[in-house]
């Protein structure tokens, strides 16, 4: 899961399509948008395994990436 998510951060990949993606993942997107979004998540609205998988989709969103911009 962890190397699909670098490849749908990466602009010049094959991989960013949804398609590509499997389910948990796009879960763990949509789960993202609605935090950001301000929905009212508890500590207990989520596996502990959801939690550090949507850590990880944080800290993996921050990076920067090596491709250049058009």
């Amino acid at each position: 899961m962890i190397a699909d998510l670098f490849a749908f951060r990466c602009e010049k990949c094959e991989k960013k399509k949804q398609s590509d993606l499997d389910e948990y993942t796009i879960k763990i997107f949509r789960i993202r948008q609605l935090k950001a979004a301000g929905y009212p998540f508890g500590a207990n609205d989520l596996t502990l395994e959801e939690w550090e998988d949507l850590g990880q989709v944080e800290e993996t969103m921050k990076w920067q990436t090596k491709t250049p911009s058009k």
